[in-house]
């Protein structure tokens, strides 16, 4: 990675969260590695940060969102995919969903080849398992914004 400059990535995710305070969450699969995070990923063109969140919850889970919440988390990391190093700056929203079966739809075939699943969480669930999360932090994170709701700006988490 030295002296190599990392092509800047704009990327939307999505805390879906249900009634029952539960989160959904998308695992990946890459290299031997796995690790759950928010659905969500690159804004495409033109896109807003807003838009690209609707679509890829679409793409990924096969929920039209309606309504988007409020962005609560900026989190930045550099990470290599295919060859190419990349940056990546994330904005996180938070939405409230009624509870739903997810099904991906319509994913590229680099989203096909390392999405590994979809899952529901609780809180307790996300604290309890040896799983690995981006940002690690996360059940942490969740905790906090489900007990005090969304921040008033949003918060800068780590990778």
């Amino acid at each position: 990675m030295t002296g190599e400059t990392p092509t800047l990535r704009k990327a939307a995710r999505v805390l879906l969260l249900d009634e029952d305070r539960r989160v959904l969450l998308v695992r990946f699969r890459y290299r031997g590695k796995r690790w759950w995070t928010a659905p969500g990923g690159g804004l495409e063109d033109e896109e807003t940060h807003e838009d690209a969140a609707r679509r890829e919850i679409a793409e990924e889970t096969g929920f039209e969102l309606v309504e988007l919440g409020p962005w609560v988390w900026t989190r930045e990391h550099v990470f290599r995919f295919e060859g190419r190093l990349y940056r990546q700056h994330e904005r996180y929203f938070v939405a409230s969903v009624p509870a739903f079966d997810p099904r991906p739809k319509l994913l590229g075939a680099e989203e096909a080849r390392v999405l590994d699943g979809l899952r529901w969480w609780t809180l307790t669930e996300l604290v309890a398992t040896p799983e690995e999360f981006a940002p690690a932090d996360l059940p942490a994170l969740l905790g906090r914004l489900v007990e005090q709701g969304p921040p008033e700006h949003p918060l800068k988490v780590g990778a």
